[in-house]
This record gives structure tokens, sequence and C-alpha cells, in this order.
């Protein structure tokens, strides 16, 4: 392997290849916690940057540092907003079901989820002509599924179940997150 398997980049890398072993094993790790929030902080730095990039070389009116601070809180928001939906829906769904919850507690949720979103480090390739639009479908794809995966083997719940919670989630989670946006963000412009 890469290096430790409780190394960072080793479960950046096995979350990515959507290794069910390790949200599991990322759920039982309360020191998880730590890594899990930096990838999703990355993320959230790497879209920032590449919003502002395209700003620098577009005609909006918005200056670079305003699309990298919206961008950055967009991301990071609305992945924290998603994942609690999810969560939320997977609790009320699965613990209101015959076969009861079996589930972990919201943080051992997020240790594992937090994970997931490391293939959106390929949104880097955005700008590249004629690549860019295949790279956020393909990232957009790659970590749903992920999350998906995470969603199952972190709270104990079918595969059904988990892609209503994670599609549903992330659709709320993302319209708060930009309304929130709008409203912070706008009267500031």
């Amino acid at each position: 392997m890469l290096g430790a398997p409780d190394a960072f980049h080793v479960r950046m890398v096995r979350s990515a290849l959507g290794d069910s072993l390790l949200y599991d094993e990322l759920r039982r790790d309360p020191g998880a916690i730590r890594q899990a929030v930096f990838v999703v902080i990355l993320v959230s730095v790497i879209h920032g940057l590449v919003a502002s990039l395209a700003t620098l070389y577009g005609d909006g009116e918005q200056t670079a540092s305003t699309v990298f601070i919206s961008s950055l809180i967009f991301t990071g928001l609305g992945w924290t907003l998603s994942a609690l939906f999810s969560y939320m829906i997977v609790s009320v769904i699965a613990g209101t079901s015959a076969s009861g919850f079996l589930g972990g507690t919201f943080l051992q949720f997020i240790r594992s989820v937090g994970f997931t979103a490391s293939p959106a480090l390929l949104m880097i390739l955005v700008p590249l002509p004629v690549i860019g639009g295949a790279v956020v479908l393909a990232a957009t794809i790659w970590i749903a599924t992920a999350m998906m995966i995470a969603t199952r083997e972190s709270l104990s719940c079918s595969m059904p179940l988990a892609a209503v919670a994670v599609i549903v989630g992330t659709l709320i989670g993302r319209a708060l997150a930009l309304l929130t946006l709008v409203i912070v963000v706008a009267p500031a412009a």
C-alpha cells in the first residue's frame, strides 16, 4: 500500500476507491475527525481557487477574492448541510422501520463521509479546456457514489436508503447553502 492504513493520504485513496471497510474503520476512530474535516477544508479551498481563477479570466463584476470566499463558504457549508440532512433522513426512516436503526452518531457519520469529498480534488482540472466539464460530471458522480457507500457502511442501512438520503440530503443541503450565500454575500456586493 502507500503507507500506514490510517495515514491521511491512504485514507483519501481508500475512500475514493469506495473501500467499505474504511468507513467502518473511520466510524470507530475518534481521531479521524481532524482528517475528515481537513479533507472538506482542502476541497473547499480547491473549489475557491478554481472559481477565483475563472473570475480573473472572465468578465464578471465580482473580484477574485469575493468569488474565492463565496465558493469556500458554499462548498464547506454545502457539504456540512448535505451530510447533516443525509444523516437525518437515514435516522428518521431507519429509526421508524421494522428493522430498526443500527447506525452511529452524527460525529461517527461525519468521520466517515468527510473522506468521500476526496475525488473533488479533481476539480483542480476544471479550468483545462475540453476536459473541464467532464471532470465536474465524473467527480460529482464519484463523490455521490462514495458517499452512498459511506452512508450504508457507517449507518448500517440499505443501499437504496443510503442513495435516497445522499441525493435528497445533498439537494437540500446545497440549496440551503446557496440561500445562505445569497443572503450573506449579495448585500455586501
